[in-house]
């Protein structure tokens, strides 16, 4: 079969990969994807939020100034190309568990770079006895429905193919990198938690951490607002409701568990007690980095081998801006930031 060829071959459609194809043929590279569209990958599982703060001691998001703007621009950017609504901004709604947070967010809440993202304290009420703190700027990307959308876009351009590409099929001949018969000056590997079982990133300190997700049918009376109390209520339509979530680094596979289920359930019913159904209940495992920073860059000893993954569970707020950087990097040379740079472990 005669080659194709390309500028570009990203391996793997989830957030990374439909970040890094999106922005790199938006540059006006040509761009080949190759994914095994596995249905319980961590882009295909997660509820997809982004939130300027972090909960546990309401301290604001690695990057969050710089990296808010990029993320907004980017995903709306990808949902004018599939003409389809992914991206939501919503309100944060946080559940103080006892005095102490109540007290640590309205003091947070007077300091000037806290002020973009503290939007005021709700008094106490039933469900909440200790308040609520009110967070803006925050919201989720749909990132199924931007991942389906994104390769329906590239199969009718007849620039994908769903296939799990090996390191056997990854082949370096006369300065161009070939994968079957498609042929590109350069690879992106954006493939999760897969990588680890590449010979080029099994050095990289990459670790599964598994989530469990749950959709329930619900009137839940906060329906335009993400709620939190040490795991969210989202909803994604007018009666359906995504909960979760789950860290779990000891077992490394994606089979739901009841485990999972009553602790996501359990903090669900203190704030909700009525009836409701269980409709869905997942699992997917997050590619996760020791440091709880991302992974960029290009491979060391292979030039035109690149590499996005790590996102973890604040990807669809850093990812954009690390794709950004990653994008510069392989047009332009232009080095990724020294906290993202993959180098730091090579």
């Amino acid at each position: 079969m005669q080659s194709r060829t390309f500028d570009v071959i990203v391996l793997g459609q989830g957030l990374s990969g439909t970040l890094m194809a999106h922005l790199l043929r938006k540059s006006g590279k040509r761009v080949y994807v190759f994914d095994r569209e596995h249905v319980n990958s961590a882009s295909r599982v997660a509820a997809g939020m982004w939130n300027p703060l972090a909960f546990k001691r309401f301290n604001i998001s690695w990057k969050a100034a710089e990296s808010l703007p990029i993320m907004r621009e980017v995903f709306l950017s990808i949902q004018d190309e599939i003409e389809q609504t992914i991206f939501h901004e919503r309100k944060i709604k946080r559940i103080f568990a006892d005095l102490e947070a109540s007290e640590s967010f309205e003091l947070k809440s007077d300091l000037p770079n806290y002020q973009p993202y503290i939007q005021g304290v709700e008094a106490p009420q039933k469900y909440a006895p200790f308040g609520v703190g009110v967070v803006s700027g925050g919201g989720y990307v749909d990132l199924p429905a931007m991942i389906a959308g994104y390769r329906k876009i590239l199969k009718s351009e007849e620039c994908y193919s769903n296939k799990e590409v090996t390191d056997d099929e990854i082949q370096f001949v006369a300065d161009r990198w070939a994968v079957n018969n498609v042929e590109a000056s350069a690879v992106v590997c954006c493939r999760g938690n897969a990588d680890l079982d590449s010979r080029y990133w099994s050095q990289l300190p990459i670790q599964p951490n598994k989530g469990e997700v749950l959709t329930v049918k619900a009137n839940v009376w906060e329906s335009g607002t993400i709620m939190n109390n040490g795991k969210f209520c989202l909803a994604i339509s007018d009666d359906l409701y995504r909960l979760g979530s789950t860290f779990n680094w000891r077992t490394p596979d994606e089979i739901p568990t009841e485990e999972g289920k009553d602790e996501i359930l359990s903090k669900f019913t203190k704030w909700y007690p009525e009836d409701y159904e269980l409709v869905e209940h997942r699992a997917g495992m997050r590619p996760t980095v020791k440091d709880r920073r991302p992974l960029a860059g290009e491979h060391p000893e292979y030039p035109g081998m690149f590499l996005l993954n790590g996102l973890g569970s604040r990807g669809v707020l850093n990812g954009p801006r690390c794709a950004q950087q990653l994008l510069a990097l392989v047009n332009q040379g232009v080095q990724v930031e020294d906290e993202i740079d993959l180098r730091r472990f090579l």
